[in-house]
């Protein structure tokens, strides 16, 4: 899948934020995505999901079913690495455009997201 920053601003692709309850009875939130993506404005960028880094389709399917696949475009200036209660990760993370697609919306897309143009399809 590629990713095409248009932008005129430096941005971070990721997948999939994940909450997780610790044992304070706080909600604790993060990006678990390890390939994530520096795409620098005006430049694209390959994602290959791990651990299936040429096969997307195998990479959203849990026992056959084809889940639907959080994708975040992130401003790269408030970006942060780390596992911290939801409010403070809201505060580090700057979400411009969450895209939660299938896998028809990605052939549909020719497995191409371009950013900011591909805003009908996000949630900002």
């Amino acid at each position: 899948m590629t990713i095409k920053n248009n932008s005129s601003q430096e941005i971070v692709f990721s997948t999939g934020s994940d909450i997780s309850f610790s044992g304070n009875e706080s909600l604790d939130c993060y990006f678990s995505d390890i390939n994530f993506k520096r795409i620098s404005s005006r430049q694209e960028a390959k994602y290959q999901p791990y651990p299936y880094p040429d096969c997307i389709e195998k990479a959203i399917k849990v026992d056959n079913e084809v889940l639907l696949f959080p994708l975040y475009i992130i401003d790269a200036k408030n970006y942060t690495i780390g596992i911290f209660p939801c409010k403070e990760f809201e505060e580090r993370n700057t979400i411009l455009r969450t895209y939660i697609l299938t896998l028809e919306d990605l052939e549909r897309l020719n497995f191409t997201i371009n950013y900011p143009e591909d805003a009908s399809i996000g949630i900002e």
